[in-house]
């Protein structure tokens, strides 16, 4: 029976310990629900949320998607720049970027590009992100 035991315990400690690196503890602080535009204007952005630290990467957690949608995301400073990786959204989920040059003490944003652009329809999205992983 002990046997029996240490076995079970075992093997639930190492199926832990093998989960336990994809499993993404991430704080998503900031709300976000964006519509885009319409005519060549096919983008959304979040509110102004501020970086904390300048090694931590951008997530993003997509509770909703319009069906059809696929907007490329990507963190940009409040002139524009690209500061992230780039994903494109194609379902609701998780999503984490690497940061390129978001430093902390800056204001950032996300940009949703609609993929491919259309020039007569606009999408929604909503979730929550934070420009730092913490």
């Amino acid at each position: 029976m002990k046997k029996t035991v240490f076995k079970v315990l075992s093997a639930t400690l190492l199926l832990t310990a093998i989960a336990a690196p994809s499993i993404q503890a991430a704080n998503y602080k900031f709300n976000f629900d964006d519509t885009s535009g319409l005519m060549f204007n096919n983008h959304a952005y979040t509110g102004e949320a501020w970086k904390v630290t300048d090694d931590e990467d951008p997530v993003v957690k997509v509770d909703h998607l319009d069906s059809g949608f696929k907007p490329n995301s990507y963190m940009v400073n409040l002139e524009g720049a690209v500061r992230s990786s780039s994903q494109i959204i194609k379902t609701t989920g998780k999503y984490s970027f690497t940061n390129q040059g978001g430093k902390g003490g800056f204001r950032y944003k996300l940009k949703f590009d609609e993929n491919p652009i259309s020039s007569f329809s606009s999408f929604n999205i909503r979730g929550s992100w934070n420009p730092d992983t913490y």
